[in-house]
Order: structure tokens, then sequence, then C-alpha cells
């Protein structure tokens, strides 16, 4: 779908109107001739020489939710009653406009995880740049009339390079109004999405964060492993195992993380878990410390691998265990022995129509 039109004499379509308001800064005009209109309507609404604004939904009363389905208030206004410089931040005298660009926490697999606002945003989307950390559950509720991109990076399996994938959201924020980049996670949580964000903001492209649940957090709780517990641990670090190239620092200071945290959680750690494994112990941490590994965590098909640092890697080799996953290391991972039966189930979205490609 192309993004909204510029000129005070086009047609606006509803969806992008909420997106004007963004732009605005949640700006507020007296409002004439208010009309009911359901985010699942895709007509265009002749304006005839008025523009159509919004109250940005995000923040205001103007929205409800009602049975999964955004109820927005829009309003006429009469185009001799739009002042400056409101005139002049909707650029109506130009023929291009900025879309926002949207970086999405996903979550870590489980729909149920999803947040509300991220639920609604890939809805309303009119592209979609994904993880391949994504889950098919989540994917299956965007816009089926968005376009979806592919941009997941994987151990060695990239399908856009990063600097693709930001030139990429530049291009198409260009072009559309809502730009989602959708990542597994959180993004400000080992996702690039600080990167992304600085890169959109230098290139003047409108750009929010959409946080959302991070698998440190939610993969070992679905397993029964608090991170923290007065009895056990009053400390948590999350820490990458997998490092940029060429990166401000040359490597993580494990010897300091094995001498100052409790409980250890490793993002992207597999590939590199006996070298991690040697630093941690040869800074002082037992080797009959506890750890687990937790493979597509919240996610029906997860999987957990659990022994200690002696024997896990014997246990990684045995069983084949592969990336993607998580590691916790500390006392805390005996809780799962007691806590496992009460974790989270998996919980199957409700699609509102939408159907998988």
């Amino acid at each position: 779908m192309p993004g909204f039109p510029c000129s005070q004499n086009s047609l606006l379509n509803p969806l992008h109107a909420r997106h004007l308001a963004s732009l605005l800064h949640q700006s507020y005009l007296p409002f004439q001739n208010p009309i009911e209109t359901e985010s699942s309507e895709r007509d265009e609404i002749s304006s005839e020489k008025r523009m159509i604004i919004m109250v940005n939904f995000h923040n205001r009363p103007n929205c409800v939710l009602k049975s999964t389905k955004l109820y927005f208030r829009v309003f006429k206004l009469r185009e001799g009653s739009i002042p400056e410089p409101l005139r002049s931040q909707l650029n109506m005298n130009q023929s291009k406009c900025l879309g926002k660009v949207y970086l999405v926490g996903a979550g870590p697999g489980d729909p149920g995880l999803l947040t509300l606002k991220g639920k609604t945003l890939i809805e309303l989307a009119d592209v979609v740049i994904y993880d391949a950390l994504v889950s098919p559950q989540i994917l299956a509720m965007i816009n089926p009339q968005a376009e979806k991109i592919d941009g997941g990076k994987r151990r060695g399996r990239h399908s856009l390079a990063q600097a693709e994938t930001t030139q990429l959201l530049i291009e198409k924020a260009q072009a559309h109004a809502i730009v989602v980049r959708l990542k597994g996670g959180d993004p400000f949580v080992f996702g690039r999405g600080g990167e992304e964000m600085e890169d959109l903001v230098q290139a003047g492209v409108p750009v929010e964060i959409v946080p959302g649940v991070t698998s440190g957090i939610a993969a070992p709780a679905y397993v029964g492993i608090p991170l923290t517990h007065r009895h056990y641990s009053s400390s948590v670090t999350f820490v990458t195992g997998h490092e940029a190239a060429g990166k401000y620092r040359p490597k993580v200071n494990w010897q300091a993380i094995a001498r100052g945290s409790e409980t250890i959680v490793i993002y992207m750690g597999v590939h590199n878990l006996a070298k991690i494994i040697d630093q941690l112990t040869a800074a002082g941490l037992s080797q009959e410390t506890p750890i687990t590994l937790i493979r597509w965590g919240t996610r029906p098909d997860q999987e957990e691998l659990i022994g200690t640092l002696e024997t896990i890697g014997q246990q990684v080799h045995k069983t084949g265990f592969e990336a993607p996953a998580i590691a916790v290391i500390g006392a805390v991972v005996n809780l799962h022995f007691r806590l496992a039966s009460c974790g989270a189930q998996v919980l199957q979205p409700v699609l509102s129509g939408h159907e998988t490609d």
C-alpha cells in the first residue's frame, strides 16, 4: 500500500490518520464533525479540501479496545482552520512525506507474550521487516496486505546485512506511513535496536521503540527457574556470548562477571560455550555450578538441557543441542526440579481472520 498522500486535496486512508498525529507530536486542534470508523476499514474517505486528523491512539483516550479491534475517533478538520506551524509540519506543499518506523519487540516466541501495542502495529503496518527469531504464530498476525520482508540474522546466515536493513527501513519510510521492524525478544536487549535507531534518527526518519519481553527472562520462567530468589540469588547479569567484530571493547570480562553475579544469563552463547566456561571456572566459579540451556524458549518446541559447568559440554555434544538458545548459570537452576511443573503454558493466538502465507 502506498504511503499517505501529502496534498491537502488528497484522499487519506483512515489507518494512516493515526500516524499523522504522531508526526505532529500529539498536537491538538479544535475538532469538528467527529465520526467513528473501525481500524479494519480500508476504504479511503474523501475529505474534499479537508484534512483528517486522528488523535494518537498510543496515549490518548479516543481509542478503545473492543473484541481485539481498535475503534478510532476520526475528525474532519476544515482546511482553513489548520494554522502554522501545523501546516509546515505536515509538509502539505511537498510531494513526499516520511512515514514512521516502529522497532517492535515480538517477545521470545509465545504469541501470548506479544504486547498489545506490538500486536496492534503489525496488524496496521504497511511494511514489516522481521527477524529470523520471530515465531510463525506472530508472523501470522501481520496485516495480510502488508509487504513482508525477511531481514533475519542467524549465525552465518544473514538474509540482509545490517547496513542493508537500515537503508531498507529508510527507503520504506519514504514511501509508507507505518513501517515495522519486528525483532525477536526486546529490540534494546542484544537486538541491535539502539544501532538501528541511531541510524534512523541521523537520517531524519521518525522512529519509536516498542519494548518486548526478552528471552533471558521469559525462557527461564517457562521452565520454572526464577532468576532471583532471596535464598539463592540477589543479583543477575545479562551478557552476550557472541560479540560483534571490531567492537569498542575486545571481549566480555567473564572473570568480573563470575565474581560479581550470582545468576548469569548468556544470550547467543552456545557456539562459544566451552571458551566461556573455561573463563568462568578460571575466575573461581565451581565446576559443580548448575547450568541450563534453553532452546526456543516459550515455544511449543522448547528444549532444555540441565547439567553443571563440568558436564554441559559433553551433554551438548551427545545430544546435538544447537542454537538458538540462552544459558542460565547459578544456584537458581536447581529450582527447576521443584518448580518446572508450574511453568507457563504456550498459548495459541487468536488470528482475527489472518492466515499464514
